[in-house]
C-alpha cells in the first residue's frame, strides 16, 4: 500500500493508504473505465441523455423484488441495465398518468 498525506482542517494529519494494483488489475479497471468513457461519448452524439443514479441497498433490494436482478446480482452493468429497463417502462405511464391528471391550458 501507499500512503499518502492529506490535507486536514484539524490540527493533526490524515494519512491515507491506497493499495498498490497489480499490473492486469490496474489495465483491466483503466480499459473498463475508457469503454464507459466511449458509451457515455456515444449516447451522447446520439442525441441521450446520461444521468448519474446511485444505487442504494434498498433500491437494490427493490430491483431484485421485481425480478429484474437476481438476489446476488453486484454487476455494475447489470444493475445499470435493470435500472433503465425500469424507467423506460414507468416513466411513459407515469407521463401519461400526470397528463391525464393536470388541466390542459385549452380548457
Amino acid at each position: 500500500m501507499t500512503a499518502i498525506p492529506a490535507e486536514s482542517h484539524s490540527h493533526g494529519g490524515v494519512l491515507r493508504t491506497f493499495p498498490i494494483l497489480p499490473p492486469e488489475e490496474h489495465r483491466r479497471k483503466d480499459a473498463a473505465r475508457q469503454r464507459r468513457w466511449r458509451l457515455r461519448n456515444r449516447c451522447l452524439r446520439a442525441g441521450g441523455i446520461v444521468a448519474e443514479v446511485h444505487v442504494s441497498r434498498s433500491i437494490l433490494y427493490g430491483l431484485q423484488r421485481l425480478g429484474l436482478v437476481a438476489e446476488d446480482e453486484r454487476d455494475p452493468e447489470t444493475v445499470a441495465g435493470a435500472v433503465c429497463y425500469l424507467l423506460q417502462s414507468t416513466l411513459y405511464e407515469l407521463g401519461t398518468i400526470l397528463q391525464r391528471l393536470t388541466p390542459d391550458d385549452d380548457q
